[in-house]
C-alpha cells in the first residue's frame, strides 16, 4: 500500500492510500471523500470513489417510495429470473415460461417493497 499527500487544485491538501506506486497522474480528476480521520500531521484522509458508483446524497420521493438505481433493478431482475429458473425446474415445466415466471416475481417483490 502506498501513501500519497495531494494538493489538489481547489485547494485541499489530503492524504490518499493507494494500492499501485504512482497512481495519481499530475491534471487528472480525482474523486474522493473524507474519511473523517487523520495522519499524524492532521492531514485529512481520503478515500478514491468511483463516480459511476456515488451514493446519491439524497434520495427522490414519488409516491412515498423511493426512486430505485439501475442497479438495485438489475439486481433485483436477476434475482427473479433465477427463482423462476429454479421454479421451471422444480415443476418441470417448459423453459418457455420462465420470463412469464421471473415478471411475475418482480412484481410481487415490487408491491412487497410498496408495503413495507
Amino acid at each position: 500500500m502506498y501513501s500519497y499527500e495531494l494538493n489538489l487544485e481547489n485547494g485541499d491538501h489530503i492524504k490518499v492510500n493507494a494500492k499501485t506506486e504512482g497512481a495519481f497522474v499530475v491534471g487528472t480528476n480525482l474523486h474522493y471523500e473524507l474519511t473523517g480521520k487523520t495522519d499524524r500531521n492532521q492531514t485529512p484522509m481520503a478515500k478514491r470513489i468511483n463516480p459511476d458508483f456515488e451514493k446519491p446524497s439524497s434520495h427522490i420521493i414519488k409516491d412515498n417510495a423511493p426512486v430505485m438505481d439501475d442497479r438495485q433493478k438489475s439486481i433485483e431482475i436477476q434475482m427473479s429470473f433465477k427463482a423462476a429458473i429454479e421454479f421451471t425446474i422444480y415443476k418441470e415445466d417448459e423453459i418457455v415460461n420462465v420470463q412469464e415466471y421471473a415478471k411475475f416475481i418482480y412484481d410481487c417483490i415490487q408491491d412487497a417493497k410498496r408495503s413495507y
